[in-house]
């Protein structure tokens, strides 16, 4: 089998459906978690700013796969 750049581009863009929804589904459960968390422990728990922090990344690692798939198509 002959691979060529356009196979490539197609792989890696299902890769990067896959991964993009695993985050969204990550980001989704822990959107949840946070509401929990401030419904029952308060707008002040370290715990809340913690969870809100691990989303901070989780929002940042999809934007960055975004722009990864985007660049991907582009070329």
């Amino acid at each position: 089998m002959i691979l060529t750049r356009k196979t490539a581009i197609v792989s890696d863009s299902t890769t990067a459906v896959k991964d993009a929804e695993e985050l969204l589904l990550e980001i989704e459960n822990l959107r949840e978690l946070l509401h929990s968390t401030f419904e029952h422990l308060g707008m002040n728990s370290p715990i809340l700013l913690v969870k809100s922090q691990q989303l901070d990344e989780l929002l940042n690692s999809y934007n960055v796969l975004l722009k990864q798939r985007n660049d991907i198509i582009q070329t």
